[in-house]
Order: C-alpha cells, then structure tokens, then sequence
C-alpha cells in the first residue's frame, strides 16, 4: 500500500487502479477547513502488503463548506432542541424517552455530535414522559406540518416523529419480573391532522429482553383513542409505533 496521506482523493483513487486495486470505497472522515478532499488514511495502512482483490478505504477530509455543526441541545427539552437542529439544516431522527430521577430532565444524549452533513438525522435521548415533551413535527409537506407522515422513512429508517399525547401510565409489577404499562394514543392531541380525517394504522411493537414483537395493530378510524395495556420483560424494554408503517415514536417505559 503506497503512502496517500495529503493526496487529494480522486488522484489518489486513480494511483491504486493503477495499482491493479478493483475494489475502492472513498470514506469522509472528519472535516478540514484547509485540505478539504484530501486523503487523511487508507485501510490496509500504508506500508501494508495485500493482495490486489482486497478492499480498500480511503478516508478524506470534508470540506467546512459542506458540512454543518450539530448545536449542543443537552439539557434543552424537546420542542427547543428541534428548532435548534432544524435552524442547523438537521433533521430530528429518532426520540427515546427515558425516566431517569437522577439525571435533569430534557435531552440528556445527542448523535452525531460535532460536524455531518446537512440533512443528517440526529438521534436524541429525552429524559422525562412524552407527555411531558411539547410535539413539534419535524417533517412537512406541502401543506405544512398537517401534512405530515408524508416522505418519513419506512420502519427500519433514520426518521422518526413523536407524539405528546402517546402516554404510558405507571406500570405494575408482576411476579415473574415483567411489568404492565397502560398504553394510550389519543391523535386530538398529536398536531397531525390527517389522524383526526382519514382513517389509519397503528401498530405498537415491544423491544424486550423476550425479543421483539407487535402487540397492537388495528385499523384505527379518524380520531379513535387506542387504550390497552402492555406487557413488558426486563428493565431496558423498548416501546415503538407505526403509523400505516412508518416508524412514529420510540420510548422506554
């Protein structure tokens, strides 16, 4: 492996095909505001002796112009952390709720930190209920933010909205360690109008110690309040909805 180090990526690139390497990746690693696009290491090192077949990662520098810095929200609660990272061309990725009493209430863990690219998602950890967290919806149509849900990636995906009016009450202890947790999903409260015109599908899916697994799925008619109860295994469980599939909120009870 030849020593590419401050060789701009695509001359870089260029000297390993010639090389006889078929199998190149270029890989942004870190910001730099005076050698942006130049190589910062390879994988395999150089030095390295490797067979022409093997993978090959150059890491580069991204230039300051096209990155943006993600703001320090900890502490904030949720609907200020959202302006935050909107104002800083970011998207609000997934939101886990934890219930923490000896940590301050608010956003307590925030990734990425320090400089992505504009659009990024960024996940965010709040300590304290979902009631307790004002919903400000991060993605809108045309029409606005009652038109959302529209263009949220699937489940599985980097986006995710979250609802104050989706509540988990106190939760009741069984003898085998599993715990009951009152469920309610009231859309009047959720700023998401299409919930309260159109009918749609709410799942509920459980993120235990026993696995995953769906517990509620209905068709839910314009408006209808979902009211169950949900047994949990285990004291990180992990509770998601989906709206007609598209991944809504995620929280710990």
């Amino acid at each position: 492996m030849p020593d590419l180090k401050g060789v701009p990526v695509d001359e870089a690139v260029r000297r390993l095909e010639q090389l006889g390497f078929g199998r190149i990746e270029r890989v942004a690693t870190g910001v730099s505001f005076t050698a942006a696009g130049d190589v910062v290491a390879t994988w395999p090192p150089a030095g390295s002796e490797v067979v022409a077949s093997t993978p090959i990662a150059v890491h580069y520098a991204l230039s300051s112009r096209n990155v943006v810095e993600v703001p320090d929200v900890v502490g904030m609660p949720q609907w200020r952390a959202q302006l935050a990272l909107r104002a800083a061309q970011l998207q609000v990725g997934p939101v886990t709720f934890v219930d923490d009493p000896d940590r301050p209430q608010g956003v307590v863990e925030v990734q990425p930190t320090g400089y992505t690219l504009p659009g990024t998602p960024v996940l965010l950890t709040i300590n304290g209920r979902p009631a307790d967290s004002p919903f400000l919806p991060d993605v809108a149509g045309p029409g606005g933010q009652d038109d959302v849900l529209g263009g949220v990636p699937s489940r599985g995906g980097e986006g995710a909205q979250a609802g104050s009016a989706l509540g988990a009450g106190p939760s009741v202890a069984g003898g085998d360690g599993s715990r009951s947790i009152p469920f309610t999903f009231d859309p009047t409260f959720m700023g998401v109008r299409r919930l309260l015109e159109e009918p749609y599908r709410l799942e509920l899916v459980v993120n235990d110690e026993r696995g995953t697994r769906t517990v509620f799925d209905r068709q839910m008619q314009p408006g209808e309040v979902a009211t169950t109860s949900v047994l949990v295994h285990g004291p990180d469980a992990l509770l998601q909805t989906y709206i007609d599939g598209v991944f809504f909120q995620a929280w710990r009870p």
